[in-house]
């Protein structure tokens, strides 16, 4: 073969060979393994994902916000520019009720992995409040939805109630109290209508709503009073399960100060309560 010939081959050779090797910074890095919702207020929701720790290629992530059942567009994404295989944020800015898609992409410096973990989830509401026993002017029920003591006129309204009797503190499904009519008709004893508020699970010495993960949906449930014990016994905090009548789950923490439930006194005394409400019925708190 002539020499120019040869050299000219030689040369296609190197050529196709350098063009076809990939720019590193165009491999598509390994989608995220898994990712998980937790509700942390009304309007932001904590993210947690696990990515493939192995994976070199990845610089950071891209996190899509899309309103389920609006345009199917990403209302906003946010970039992270951190590859750890374990990371955390909280997405801001949200609306209670509605349902979210969080959409969680590796990224390669701008080149994403060719899918995403996904999880769809909304914000739940966070509050703490006072309900008081049944001598007291100042509220001896709650609606969930609402963060306010509601007096027995608006008893309608109820979702849980305390109750103080025979010396010992009751909270949970007004139509097993005190309150409700003793005839089982499902009235109060003004004659309103009682919701059929259900209680599930009771996670005892828990000093937070959040240290309980479990999925409410799969819980059972009764319409029972809890019996947290003698009014002056030492208490230990614990949260319980709600289900409303109309769908919506609760968890609720029962908090204890200076060893004691009941806190102030008669005819005032009251419940300490952190309460998660999830607006959205049929959800609970936590989703991956």
């Amino acid at each position: 073969m002539p020499l120019h010939i040869w050299i000219l081959t030689a040369l296609s050779v190197v050529l196709i060979s350098c063009s076809s090797s990939a720019d590193p910074d165009d491999i598509r890095p390994l989608p995220p393994v898994s990712v998980v919702a937790t509700s942390t207020s009304s309007t932001s929701v904590m993210l947690t994902w696990e990515a493939v720790s192995t994976d070199a290629n990845r610089t950071g992530f891209r996190v899509e916000i899309t309103e389920v059942g609006g345009t199917g567009e990403a209302s906003r994404d946010t970039t992270i520019d951190n590859p750890a295989s374990l990371t955390i944020i909280t997405i801001d800015n949200l609306t209670a009720g509605t349902r979210y898609a969080f959409s969680v992409y590796a990224l390669n410096g701008s080149t994403a992995s060719a899918t995403a973990a996904t999880v769809v989830w909304s914000p739940a509401m966070r509050y703490s409040m006072r309900v008081y026993e049944p001598r007291s002017e100042n509220g001896n029920g709650i609606q969930l939805s609402h963060p306010v003591s509601l007096l027995l006129p608006a008893a309608f309204k109820w979702d849980l109630c305390l109750d103080v009797r025979d010396d010992s503190v009751f909270i949970g499904c007004p139509l097993q109290s005190s309150f409700a009519r003793p005839d089982s008709s499902g009235l109060y004893v003004n004659g309103d209508s009682i919701r059929r508020t259900v209680i599930g699970t009771v996670w005892p010495n828990v000093t937070s709503p959040d240290d309980v993960t479990a999925d409410l949906k799969t819980d059972t449930y009764r319409s029972i009073l809890l019996n947290a014990g003698a009014v002056n016994a030492m208490a230990t905090p614990f949260v319980f399960a709600v289900r409303t009548q109309a769908g919506n789950y609760a968890k609720v923490l029962v908090n204890v100060t200076n060893g004691r439930f009941l806190q102030g006194d008669a005819p005032d005394r009251y419940l300490d309560l952190d309460i998660v409400y999830q607006p959205l019925v049929g959800e609970s708190f936590l989703k991956q």
